[in-house]
């Protein structure tokens, strides 16, 4: 409370209107400088003596303290007129405004009266009704404006010259306008009022009067009749209170302020000087180290001196240690004084420091990803949404120059110079085309691009363009990012040359092998058949060993025609293969059994044919197939044991990279089976797992299946063990490429 007695006083003691604070009792409590000076008493002489006592006339303080009564039971503003007496004995006549403050429990703690000194005024309306003759300088020659107003019509009939330039109109123009113009009042309002001053009922009274120029001011104005030249007229003093009606209020709000308003407000003086601050300016005191009535820190008040001289608002901000306060410093220049609005900022800048911080780790991660763009091989550009290029890593610079920077000044016979510009070209139309897809929002991926190279090569590029976008999903750039294949380009080429080679060379060894074996044929004949004819007519003559020597010569010559027929099936295969067609398998199978069917009758076997798929085979390569596997189930049996075979279908749907479906064939015996350990060799040319002794046969026949199956592009393979029987798993497409 003390405290907010210092800011009031402070206040007090910086306003040209005289302030007078009384207790309940009348008792003075504060006294402005503007009542010292107007009366001659200080503060210290007048304090708590009672106010009717130490100013007043005898015949006044009946008056007064009727007044006084007045506002303790009503509690409304009020107003009076009074005389003080000064302490020289000079009188002055002040017209006074009262406010009741009320403490907590509602009831009146200080009455606060605000007051003008009018002796001037009253001076001259005395001195009008005294004496006409004196009424055109005193009118004219006031400094307080002066109006005489037709009290029938309520025209303007003159004004003085403080008068016009208070409202801002010239004499024509006021005249043309009758008090209704001016005053804000309602029109039956008005008339009310000009009657109750023709008949002195009143002649003091408050009103909002309009300028020419819009504004509005609050005014007193004293009005009482007076008849010039047999007219009645109301002869109008105005007196301008519009700040002291913002005294008013701003005092009456000062008295309250420290518990209404959360954020620290200081007023200071033009020169520093702290006039009042509230309680949530304490931290700001405490950081300056100064109180109320005490100056600001010196850099403040060359800041507070600044603002004043400029007449325009200023921020600065200060740091409480644990708390940040942002201030405005607002000038009042018509009251002489500058008002500082804090606001705490702490949090405000705690999140922009933690902005910063985010900023500087984007920036660094920025940093760091160019750096690693920057230090790839591979050509890199990103596009902002607008299409505009943000950045190019150096490959794609050296790209765009191909090493030297393009003169468009050469010579036009410059080879190296026109491939230059034209790669440059080239990429800028292509570039310009993957942009737009990417900026909106598809992805293009591994599409080839080729530039001309220095001599006559290729610059052989793969390129993916991909949108770049925001946190919500919207794009808002694109990226383009280029692979010189150059190389990998140049090694595809020596291997399809490579390989173009060794198809050459397999197929001269395949047209070898069939001429061989095709040639081989003849001499193989001819050598059974001299063989054959040795024996039956030699039969009889030769004994022992040398009979023997004669049927061992024949079973190999046997053995080597088998073989020979072996190899000719084999070279067959792809030197003369038929046309692929559309097979039922089942009927294919059908084929094969007619075939087998001695063996299968010989041996007692069951086959049991499953549902087989139609595909795309050669139809005579299928039917070897399958005989041989067949064949080689009736073969490789157990004595005494039933064969049981079973040949059945698995189909898959982009299985095991077979494209658009495959199927897997599966022929399964119970025969005597193998170790898979020598599965690889058991598909090799002329490999035997078992003896001849024990089972027949030339160890081919394995290996033509896998030619046929790899000729239609497929797989084949065993699971097998031995005594549990084999499965042969053939895996091939439905329809050929």
């Amino acid at each position: 409370m003390q405290k907010s007695q210092v800011n009031l006083q402070a206040y007090l003691n910086n306003t040209s209107v005289l302030i007078v604070i009384i207790d309940c009792q009348g008792n003075i409590v504060e006294f402005n400088s503007a009542c010292e000076k107007t009366s001659g008493y200080t503060l210290a002489e007048v304090s708590g003596k009672s106010l009717w006592e130490a100013f007043l006339l005898p015949e006044d303080q009946q008056d007064v303290k009727g007044i006084f009564n007045t506002l303790l039971s009503n509690k409304q503003p009020g107003q009076y007129e009074s005389v003080w007496i000064a302490k020289d004995g000079s009188h002055r006549t002040i017209s006074w405004t009262n406010t009741v403050i009320l403490d907590d429990n509602g009831e009146v703690e200080h009455i606060i009266s605000t007051g003008i000194d009018v002796t001037e005024q009253r001076l001259t309306e005395k001195a009008l009704k005294e004496n006409d003759e004196r009424y055109s300088q005193l009118f004219m020659g006031s400094f307080a404006p002066m109006l005489l107003i037709d009290a029938e019509t309520g025209y303007i009939v003159n004004a003085n010259q403080a008068a016009l330039q208070f409202y801002k109109y010239s004499l024509n123009e006021i005249r043309e306008r009758t008090i209704a113009d001016i005053n804000t009042l309602p029109a039956s309002k008005i008339t009310k009022k000009m009657r109750e001053a023709r008949i002195q009922r009143h002649n003091y009274f408050l009103f909002k009067h309009r300028l020419a120029d819009g504004q509005v001011r609050d005014v007193e104005v004293y009005s009482s009749p007076v008849v010039i030249d047999n007219r009645e007229l109301l002869f109008s003093i105005v007196h301008d209170i519009t700040w002291r009606k913002q005294a008013e209020e701003e005092t009456i709000s000062i008295s309250r302020f420290p518990e209404e308003n959360p954020n620290p407000v200081i007023r200071f003086s033009k020169d520093g000087r702290i006039l009042y601050a509230n309680r949530a300016s304490a931290d700001l005191l405490k950081t300056w180290q100064a109180d109320v009535g005490e100056y600001a820190p010196v850099d403040w008040q060359e800041k507070i001196e600044k603002v004043y001289a400029s007449n325009r608002m200023n921020e600065a901000e200060v740091d409480c240690t644990d708390r940040v306060f942002s201030c405005i410093l607002a000038p009042l220049i018509q009251d002489g004084y500058i008002n500082l609005y804090g606001r705490d900022v702490t949090s405000r800048l705690a999140a922009e420091r933690a902005r910063e911080r985010l900023l500087l780790e984007l920036e660094n991660e920025k940093r760091r990803w160019q750096s690693t763009v920057e230090s790839m091989i591979d050509p890199v550009v990103v596009y902002e949404q607008s299409g505009k290029v943000s950045y190019r890593n150096a490959a794609y610079l050296h790209l765009l120059n191909n090493g030297v920077e393009a003169d468009p000044m050469a010579p036009s016979n410059d080879q190296e110079n026109s491939v230059k510009l034209h790669n440059r070209s080239l990429l800028g139309r292509f570039e310009e085309t993957a942009k737009k897809s990417a900026l909106h929002g598809v992805e293009v991926r591994d599409e080839e691009l080729i530039l001309s190279g220095t001599r006559g090569s290729k610059i052989h590029l793969v390129w993916n363009a991909s949108p770049l976008r925001d946190v919500e999903g919207n794009v808002d750039g694109a990226v383009l990012v280029f692979h010189d294949i150059s190389e990998l380009e140049h090694a595809r080429k020596e291997l399809r040359q490579h390989a173009e080679y060794l198809e050459r060379l397999n197929r001269d060894l395949e047209d070898f092998l069939f001429l061989t074996t095709h040639d081989l044929q003849e001499p193989m004949r001819k050598i059974r058949a001299f063989g054959d004819l040795m024996e039956v007519s030699l039969r009889n003559k030769l004994e022992g060993e040398e009979l023997d020597h004669l049927r061992r010569m024949h079973k190999a010559a046997m053995r080597m025609q088998k073989m020979l027929d072996e190899l000719l099936i084999y070279a067959r295969l792809t030197a003369h293969p038929s046309p692929m067609e559309r097979v039922n398998l089942n009927r294919l199978m059908d084929k094969v059994l007619v075939n087998l069917k001695p063996k299968i009758d010989q041996s007692g076997a069951k086959v049991d044919v499953g549902s087989l798929p139609a595909v795309e085979v050669d139809y005579n390569q299928f039917v070897l197939l399958f005989q041989h596997l067949v064949s080689n189930a009736l073969k490789f049996q157990k004595e005494g044991q039933r064969p049981v075979i079973k040949i059945s279908c698995q189909e898959t749907q982009n299985g095991h990279k077979m494209g658009n479906g495959s199927v897997i064939l599966i022929v399964e015996d119970n025969g005597i089976g193998f170790d898979v350990t020598y599965l690889e060799k058991a598909f090799m040319p002329f490999q035997r797992l078992v003896g001849r002794s024990e089972y027949e046969g030339t160890g081919m026949g394995l290996t033509i299946c896998r030619k046929i199956v790899e000729h239609h592009g497929g797989k084949i393979t065993a699971e097998s063990s031995p005594g549990m029987g084999t499965k042969f798993i053939i895996q091939l497409p439905r329809e050929q490429a």
